[in-house]
């Protein structure tokens, strides 16, 4: 079946079956050889819907151009299979992101563990697989927190209704990003993301965009704090429009205007800001 549910029929010869209900992994494969491609992703999750249903959900990698399917098993706390859930076929070219409903999760079912199936010069393989941990089943949903409350580290300022992070400079990535929150004195956190705005989780090695956002959640609570870029910061004060570019002059007018300001989060401007500030010249 595609991943809108539809029956679907391979036509390539391969003699695999997409309803697999009975089947128990590895052994299923049998004409097809066991491969080396990295296909698991930085961002699986699956999301509860309560009821024991829900859905799984991630980015696929942008490697994965030569991706066949996904064959999906329930699993159990030790990650031993406990039945086949789906042959996943791509019949319509592979998308930015994949989604599989589970109407019914199976009683004792702790992970779905996700098997790629690629093809490599005409030769088709099965990669090393990844498992999706069931963990938000039954689990109630997060409320909105202040999860930063009283903190006085310098890349946080008030604003109404929240917090931004000042400022992400050029080439930031959502990493480095995660790691400065991790490592931020006086604060702790369950989870750090790094959201685009539209809440699609970005991949540790991609650079912050602009309307980034970052997810944080601790215990039943949950924070989202805007993330701005140090450009459009520039651009703001400089009176530049979004697309223009930053030059020289304009890092110089800056500097030694009046309402220059840390941008570093020291609480100090000083050549530091300055190593920072030339960084954003285009």
């Amino acid at each position: 079946m595609d991943t809108n549910g539809r029956p679907y029929v391979r036509e390539d010869g391969l003699s695999l079956m997409d309803n697999i209900a009975d089947e128990t992994g590895r052994d299923d494969f049998f004409e097809v050889r066991e491969g080396s491609g990295n296909y698991t992703p930085d961002d699986h999750a699956f999301l509860g819907e309560g009821g024991g249903a829900g859905k799984i959900v991630w980015t696929i990698p942008e490697s994965s151009y030569d991706l066949i399917a996904y064959y999906l098993y329930f699993a159990g706390a030790d990650k031993g299979i406990m039945r086949g859930l789906a042959g996943v076929y791509f019949s319509n070219g592979i998308p930015l992101m994949f989604e599989y409903m589970l109407p019914d999760i199976p009683e004792g079912a702790e992970y779905v563990e996700v098997v790629p199936l690629y093809a490599e010069f005409g030769d088709y393989y099965y990669a090393p697989s990844f498992f999706v941990e069931l963990k938000s089943q039954g689990e109630p949903p997060l409320e909105p927190g202040d999860l930063v409350a009283g903190t006085n580290w310098g890349k946080l300022k008030a604003v109404d209704g929240g917090y931004e992070y000042r400022f992400a400079a050029k080439g930031t990535t959502a990493g480095h990003l995660i790691n400065e929150f991790w490592n931020a004195a006086g604060l702790s956190f369950d989870k750090v993301e790094i959201q685009t705005r539209d809440g699609q989780v970005l991949p540790v090695d991609q650079p912050v965009p602009a309307g980034a956002r970052v997810y944080l959640t601790r215990g039943n609570q949950y924070q989202l704090i805007d993330v701005r870029l140090l450009s459009d910061y520039v651009r703001e004060k400089r009176q530049l429009s979004g697309s223009a570019p930053i030059t020289p002059a304009d890092i110089a007018a800056y500097v030694l205007g009046d309402e220059r300001e840390d941008v570093n989060g020291d609480g100090v401007f000083d050549r530091k800001d300055v190593r920072l500030l030339l960084g954003e010249i285009d």
